[in-house]
């Protein structure tokens, strides 16, 4: 009893000191944006809010969208979210935003650390949370959408492998507001568990009425004309520009490949995330582990194959990254990968300052696709992708009544 007491209070203590850790860590990146003379230079949050503007009083959102490939590119759900931080001036809200985008990345990473407990012994919300805060620093600078995107994937995830299907589906459901790219896991989810498409199909319905209780029709359904010219224009200026990309990397390589190539290995690779995402839900591991993978498999998709990827986006690795070193240096108590794996978690941070010293603006921004591909060469030489799941490392087998059915 006392041990048990004992463990708790160590536990809470933990959570209190990585509550505090995040915060803080939230007031640093909303000061961080600012430059000495207080001018907002290091944030998107301007199109975010140019966006919420021209909604609000009616003006079209994608004017110069159409025209740069910048600036207001999403769908307008994601501009009109974006109203209430407008509303508040200054730095007040960008702290606002920030506590709400960074602090729900904060609080998936938690119940990641909460439900790895199962697996591997002892609290891990510290570690999960220093770590973490390191790969987020230039995404929660510049308070973009991808924190909070990755987050509402995540705790769908591990929604899903708890069968708690309401969750998962309003989870699924708030990261539509965010970016589009939360379509990849959105149809895996319609496609693999059947329990959920019912779910989905009111999801996307209230999604696509939405704006239409704030606009007039004529004016929403002409939002709705023009995107996909947005979406042609902001892969044109992907291709054409330099972004942290497998095709910019390839770019970089001097290794030329034409376009209908690239859309053959979009496609291929889609096929085998799906493939691997069906595998996945036959399987009857921890479901840790299952929902781990359900998120990392459309994330590798998303950050190589992306023409807009941005290295900054490269902090959603951070899930899969901590969890396999927590397994290299608790489990396995092999330091040399598990300090391989810092490593890479510090290259993926600071590739601008490293990469300056010796190469090309290009070679810095392919840096991270880079270090992917090495993570991706690691997890293939450590086993196959289920390897710490299938080797006896979780502490108890996962009861049948539990395991993750087949839909």
């Amino acid at each position: 009893m006392e041990m048990s007491t004992l463990q708790n209070r160590k536990e809470t203590g933990e959570i209190i000191v990585s509550v505090i850790l995040w915060l803080a860590f939230i007031c640093a990146a909303t000061i961080g944006a600012y430059n000495s003379r207080g001018e907002l230079v290091r944030s998107v949050t301007r199109d975010y809010r140019d966006g919420a503007i021209r909604w609000v009083e009616g003006r079209d959102l994608y004017s110069d969208a159409v025209r740069s490939g910048h600036s207001v590119i999403y769908l307008p759900q994601s501009y009109i979210v974006s109203i209430p931080f407008t509303l508040v001036p200054g730095f007040c809200g960008e702290l606002l935003w920030r506590l709400v985008a960074v602090g729900l990345w904060g609080f998936a990473m938690l119940r990641l650390a909460q439900r790895l407990k199962r697996c591997v012994d002892g609290p891990h919300y510290f570690w999960f949370s220093l770590l973490a805060i390191l790969l987020a620093m230039p995404a929660a600078r510049c308070g973009q959408y991808t924190l909070p995107l990755a987050a509402t994937m995540l705790l769908a995830s591990m929604a899903l492998f708890d069968k708690r299907w309401n969750a998962a589906a309003l989870w699924l459901f708030l990261g539509l507001f965010l970016k589009p790219h939360i379509v990849a896991i959105f149809l895996l989810t319609v496609i693999l568990f059947a329990p959920m498409r019912s779910r989905l199909v009111v999801a996307i319905i209230l999604f696509a009425v939405f704006p239409f209780f704030f606009r007039d029709m004529p004016y929403v359904l002409e939002q709705y004309r023009t995107y996909p010219q947005v979406l042609k224009t902001v892969a044109e200026v992907g291709e054409a520009d330099t972004f942290a990309s497998l095709y910019q990397l390839a770019k970089f390589c001097q290794i030329e490949l034409p376009a209908i190539v690239w859309t053959l290995l979009r496609v291929s690779l889609a096929a085998l995330v799906f493939g691997l995402c069906f595998r996945l839900i036959q399987r009857r591991n921890e479901p840790y582990f299952l929902a781990l993978w359900y998120f990392s498999l459309p994330v590798f998709y998303l950050l190589l194959m992306n023409a807009r990827t941005e290295n900054n986006s490269y902090a959603i690795l951070a899930p899969l990254l901590l969890s396999y070193w927590t397994m290299e240096f608790r489990v396995k108590k092999n330091i040399g990968f598990a300090s391989f794996l810092i490593f890479l978690l510090l290259g993926l941070v600071g590739h601008y300052e490293i990469g300056k010293f010796f190469t090309t603006r290009d070679g810095i921004v392919s840096i991270c696709p880079f270090l992917t591909l090495v993570f991706l060469a690691y997890l293939g030489f450590r086993g196959n992708v289920w390897s710490f799941a299938d080797r006896n490392v979780t502490k108890h087998d996962v009861p049948e009544s539990e395991a993750t059915a087949t839909p």
